[in-house]
């Protein structure tokens, strides 16, 4: 009779540690990413200052093709970084990292870059994210994740 109690017992918490784990592992895992507010690059421009400067960050599309969505990236900067990039991840679905290389114009103040988001075959509506890095280090003070729709609409 206890032998019984005790695998019941052992197989009502393995049952539990299944079902309840992964949400209890998702919630400790230090950031919960519904608590940074999402900048839509393509539909606003976004803007912040932190200990590195002034930012505005731009995104406009300028075509689409059977390659994905090629889209001009602007950031205005009172920072002055040596090297200036964004690292291109999808936020929706993981589809690897793209680096972004900007070019500086006007000084230091005025980076861009051309860059062709990937088709994705799986999301018609693909969310992607841009990550900045000055000097290859990431820009902490950015106080949304800076993101923006890919259509799958060719």
């Amino acid at each position: 009779m206890l032998r019984a109690f005790i695998v019941v017992a052992v197989m009502v918490a393995l049952l539990a540690l299944a079902v309840l784990g992964p949400k209890w592992l998702m919630s400790s895992s230090g950031s919960d990413p519904g608590t940074v507010p999402t900048c839509e690059l393509l539909t606003q421009g976004c803007e912040w200052s932190g200990p590195q400067g002034e930012w505005q960050a731009e995104l406009v599309r300028l075509a689409a093709d059977a390659g994905g969505d090629r889209l001009q990236l602007t950031i205005e900067t009172s920072a002055q970084p040596g090297r200036l990039a964004a690292v291109l991840r999808g936020e929706t679905m993981y589809l690897g990292e793209y680096p972004v290389p900007l070019r500086a114009s006007r000084g230091n103040h005025r980076w861009q870059a051309v860059f062709t988001a990937p088709f994705c075959s799986v999301d018609a509506n693909m969310t992607w994210r841009l990550d900045l890095l000055s000097d290859g280090v990431p820009v902490t003070s950015v106080p949304y994740t800076l993101a923006f729709n890919a259509s799958g609409k060719r």
